[in-house]
């Protein structure tokens, strides 16, 4: 009995790997019994059958987590009430909320902290072959998309000044997976004892790098930047003896220096002004509704609206005015007061953790610094609102949930 569930757990964190791995590539879509979804969704049903398979065989204690992430969910069921287009709105609460949702329960139910590390394996192999991809459209060999040819709006980014975009809609997208899922991906140095095979995988991660660098994202590289200083915090805090605050107060005169170099010598007119522009009408959008927000994709209907006699703005802003360009602003827009502080609840409930886990410290690192990427890339893009981006937030929860189960039981 006891090496059929052993199996049966096996099976299921294998499919949950191969769910991984598909994170990225939710454009694969196609209609279930009449039901839109695409092959990460497909993937966590499949995960999802397995499992209720193995609990069903062997009544396991179910483990749910904190509820400050679920509340996100209850908020984006009132979206859908207060949406003028439900069936967009309940396509939203599906494949933004809901599966990623179920992914990231199946997840603490699968893993331990010995075997958490195994995410990184499909994560980074995904981030490569995302980089790889964005690399070759640099270079010419991969061009546009099936679903991507017939968008007008790709042809900016073909011009003189050619960003990768990769599969993704923009190179901004780009940068909001290759950031977060990179340094998640940084257990997988776990694997290696041997320092030429380590060298090999630091040599790896040039590929994200350099797709990074030709996205042309700001948002990324600053993301990246605090990242990357987070993460070497965690993991000199681990290693030696040196003060935590010590090395935090220094992460923060780094980034206010990144602060600085962004505002005065990166400011990019033509989307810079956008961003304002669309951060001005986003204010008045909360102001008018504060409490329930607006409903899941309703914001370009709404700026729309406000917008009627601003031709300016609408000859060129509205194009890009898809969502609000900022995730503290989009959850406040979309969901109201409650989710907006659902969020950060679950953001406080996350650093918590993070201060007093006793994982391994690239796990730990991986995990604060890829949430850290997103909270910070937040501050000029929705690093929320989509498939892949979705997923991987609750994954990062996933994963400060496995890695600090034990200090909960204490």
């Amino acid at each position: 009995m006891q090496d059929s569930k052993i199996k049966q757990n096996n099976l299921v964190r294998a499919s949950l790997l191969v769910t991984t791995f598909l994170i990225p590539f939710y454009f694969f879509r196609f209609d279930l019994v009449s039901i839109p979804t695409n092959i990460f969704e497909i993937a966590v049903l499949i995960s999802l059958i397995l499992f209720l398979i193995f609990y069903f065989l062997y009544s396991t204690r179910l483990k749910t987590g904190p509820v400050w992430p679920y509340l996100l969910i209850v908020f984006a069921i009132i979206g859908v009430y207060v949406a003028s287009d439900k069936t967009a709105a309940l396509g939203i609460l599906k494949g933004w909320f809901v599966v990623p949702a179920i992914f990231y329960f199946l997840v603490i139910n699968t893993f331990d902290k010995e075997n958490i590390k195994q995410l990184s394996i499909p994560l980074l192999i995904s981030v490569l072959i995302i980089s790889a991809w964005a690399i070759l459209q640099k270079l010419g060999i991969i061009t546009t998309l099936f679903y991507q040819t017939a968008d007008p709006s790709f042809n900016q980014y073909l011009g003189d000044h050619f960003r990768v975009f990769g599969p993704f809609e923009s190179p901004n997208y780009l940068a909001m997976f290759l950031v977060p899922a990179t340094f998640l991906s940084i257990p997988i140095l776990n694997y290696f004892k041997n320092r030429y095979f380590k060298f090999v995988i630091f040599l790896l991660y040039a590929l994200p790098i350099l797709s990074l660098v030709l996205s042309g994202s700001r948002g990324g590289a600053g993301a990246a930047f605090f990242a990357f200083i987070t993460a070497i915090c965690i993991i000199a805090r681990k290693k030696s003896a040196v003060s935590g605050l010590l090395i935090y107060l220094l992460s923060f005169v780094l980034v206010a220096l990144l602060i600085l170099v962004v505002k005065f010598v990166g400011f990019d007119p033509s989307a810079d002004v956008i961003r304002i522009q669309i951060y001005q009408y986003s204010r008045e959008i909360i102001r008018e509704n504060w409490l329930l927000g607006i409903g899941l994709g309703e914001f370009q209907n709404y700026i729309t609206k406000l917008s009627a006699d601003a031709i300016g703005f609408r000859t060129h802003a509205l194009p890009y005015a898809l969502h609000p360009h900022n995730i503290y602003l989009a959850m406040a827009i979309y969901l109201g007061v409650g989710g907006f502080v659902s969020f950060i609840a679950t953001s406080i409930w996350f650093f918590v953790k993070a201060w007093g886990a006793r994982a391994h410290s690239f796990v730990l690192a991986g995990a604060v610094s890829a949430f850290s990427a997103i909270l910070v890339h937040g501050f000029v893009d929705t690093t929320y609102y989509k498939n892949d981006l979705s997923a991987i937030f609750w994954l990062i929860l996933a994963v400060m949930v496995v890695i600090s189960q034990k200090d909960e039981r204490k």
